[in-house]
């Protein structure tokens, strides 16, 4: 297949269902600002946004309906999507992409069937098998067909036979934090992430429930919107945590918001790898974190941060007593927080998600 470089730069198309939201959303717009400083870039979108991540104004912005219906037969769907189907490789024959990197796994499926003489990248969050059982077999041929597929961790990676594993790559997420964590703190424990069950918030309530027994003057915040949040609000009523647990909601300065915390708790079932995580460790704030994956490919127990089992309420209690009577423990994770976050800065993690867009378009071997 023909390199084609136009105006002496690649073309980027990057789509994602929407520039608001969770992680993918805010990873995708953060490399798009970094790579529209050296190459022509586009971003399609599906659904309009709400309170939007910044983007720079050299972007080529597209907007495809992602559209609703009520009919579920199969003449309606394969219509619809056909229908997709066109509307992108019209936004293609437009921008003319050397290579189209999606973020999600509808906007995924959608790329790799308008394919239009673009490369085709698909980006995995997740592991498939946890929400999408049956819908795995078409997430698999997706894969194989597209000309690279990455992954944040090891651990997804292995459950994809060898055709996506040998045509893959493990790459950091970009994070920006504007703040760094401040030098006096509160007995605040915070986390962030949206209200739903991946992300078992209310095995966090029940534990935080537990440690307040012995340490009544902690405070939990949960920053983030979504679907259980009255479930949430009745779940803290009914263990008395009115005013001590505090669903916060959706804020564009959470960092700040969050600097004066002792510590940091991730309390999901499982992730692809937590931006949230990421951020409060870059900002120096000693983490708790489940071993879902990618928290285990970055959270060494008890040197940078402490693991507790998936759903283990007793463990997780257990863990934050740890890291709020122990000063000098929490201060050493702070420390290697700081440090082992690094490769995850925007400029570094960039310069390798440059280096996987180089060697698709040139059409070399790209497994890392």
């Amino acid at each position: 297949k023909k390199e084609m470089i136009y105006n002496n730069k690649r073309r980027i198309l990057f789509l994602v269902t929407s520039l608001y939201g969770g992680g993918a959303e805010r990873v995708c717009c953060i490399l798009a600002n970094e790579m529209a400083k050296k190459y022509d870039v586009g971003i399609v979108t599906v659904f309009d946004s709400g309170g939007e991540y910044p983007l720079d104004p050299s972007i080529k912005r597209y907007f495809v309906p992602w559209g609703v219906t009520d009919k579920f037969d199969i003449y309606h769907r394969l219509r619809r999507l056909a229908g997709r189907i066109r509307a992108f490789r019209r936004i293609k024959k437009e921008f003319r992409p050397d290579i189209s990197i999606a973020f999600l796994r509808p906007m995924c499926q959608i790329n790799a069937l308008s394919r239009y003489h673009d490369r085709i990248v698909s980006c995995e969050r997740a592991n498939p098998l946890k929400f999408e059982t049956e819908a795995f077999p078409l997430t698999k041929r997706i894969y194989a067909i597209s000309d690279c597929v990455v992954f944040q961790s090891e651990t997804v990676r292995s459950i994809f036979g060898k055709r996506v594993r040998d045509r893959s790559v493990i790459l950091p997420n970009p994070v920006n934090v504007p703040v760094t964590a401040s030098a006096e703190r509160k007995k605040r424990i915070v986390t962030m992430g949206r209200l739903v069950e991946q992300k078992n918030h209310m095995m966090l309530l029940e534990a935080f429930a537990g440690f307040r027994r012995d340490h009544p003057d902690y405070t939990l915040s949960i920053y983030g919107e979504g679907e259980l949040r009255g479930k949430l609000e009745e779940r803290i009523r009914a263990l008395g945590l009115e005013g001590l647990a505090i669903l916060e909601g959706n804020h564009t300065d959470v960092h700040e918001r969050i600097r004066d915390a002792e510590f940091f708790v991730l309390s999901s079932d499982f992730e692809g790898l937590s931006n949230a995580l990421l951020e409060a460790m870059m900002m120096g704030i000693a983490v708790i974190s489940t071993r879902c994956e990618g928290s285990s490919d970055v959270v060494k127990d008890m040197e940078n941060g402490i693991l507790v089992d998936i759903g283990d309420t007793k463990g997780l209690e257990t863990a934050m007593r740890k890291m709020a009577d122990d000063a000098a423990l929490r201060k050493s994770m702070e420390e290697r927080c700081l440090k082992d976050s690094e490769i995850f800065r925007t400029e570094n993690a960039v310069r390798q998600w440059e280096k996987m867009i180089d060697d698709v378009c040139s059409g070399k071997n790209i497994r890392l």
